[in-house]
């Protein structure tokens, strides 16, 4: 869960550690999870691990957890994420918690969000939540998700967990570049991670390649593409170079590919 990534970290770097035959190297630094092969620099993949949660803030009380570990200068309700939490403030109620110890990922036990709302105050998302009322402020409570089988489909909040299994699959298979397991995404601040890593060994590279999902409003829609690239996003443009060299390894191997950026493009004309 956001800010409380710890022990995930250490489940995936115990995985790491078993590869020995690929002799990887693996490094863990605030909140960034690094390993790397024999080619460290040939390719850098990377993927956020975090997802949305609670943590209690006191008494029965629980506060919508990426809101909490972003840094706010202001409680104006000016910044997009206050106004957010406006948008969201009701689509929680009847989900199903559950708590853990922050460090060691402990199961602590079950429960039920009866409701939410936006407290005047402190702007911030307040739950009222049955069957946590013994946990203590500091403890990380996550939604509960459960695998949905479809004919041809599956479904749940799988895009950290997908990405990390992928990149796990890698080095099994081989992979001989660097991995950056990040955390924090959902509040923003994994690239911080990610850059003061860069910094720290000071590598620049146009050879980083991030592995997220995207959304789409349809099942029609996404079954248009195996695999979402981009050319860019509101920031700036990506290394060009890469760009045309995955896109041209899709073409190879025959792997159906769209362009997000063109795509939301479409949708502004529209």
């Amino acid at each position: 869960m956001v800010g409380t990534e710890d022990s995930f970290f250490r489940v995936l770097r115990r995985e790491l550690e078993e590869f020995d035959e690929f002799e990887i190297k693996v490094e863990y630094y605030q909140g960034v999870l690094v390993a790397r092969g024999k080619d460290p620099e040939s390719l850098i993949l990377s993927a956020h691990i975090d997802r949305h949660g609670l943590l209690c803030t006191g008494l029965n009380e629980f506060q919508y957890a990426a809101f909490i570990a972003t840094n706010r200068s202001e409680l104006t309700g000016d910044s997009i994420s206050e106004q957010l939490l406006e948008n969201i403030q009701d689509r929680f109620d009847g989900q199903r918690v559950q708590a853990h110890l922050p460090y060691a990922g402990t199961y602590l036990g079950q429960g039920v969000i009866q409701h939410s709302y936006l407290c005047p105050h402190r702007r911030n998302l307040i739950f009222e939540v049955s069957g946590l009322d013994f946990v203590p402020p500091g403890t990380p409570v996550s939604f509960l998700d459960r695998l949905t089988l479809g004919s041809d489909t599956i479904s749940a909040q799988l895009d950290n967990v997908l990405s990390a299994a992928i990149l796990i699959y890698l080095f099994r298979k081989g992979f001989q570049g660097t991995v950056l397991f990040t955390a924090q995404e959902e509040a923003g601040r994994s690239w911080r991670y990610a850059l003061e890593w860069f910094l720290r060994n000071q590598i620049q590279t146009q050879r980083l390649i991030v592995l997220d999902t995207s959304p789409y409003p349809n099942e029609e829609t996404v079954r248009q593409q195996q695999i979402v690239l981009r050319r860019r996003d509101a920031n700036g443009y990506f290394a060009a170079e890469m760009t045309r060299e995955v896109q041209e390894r899709c073409d190879h191997l025959g792997i159906l590919y769209s362009f997000k950026d063109d795509y939301v493009a479409a949708q502004k004309q529209n």
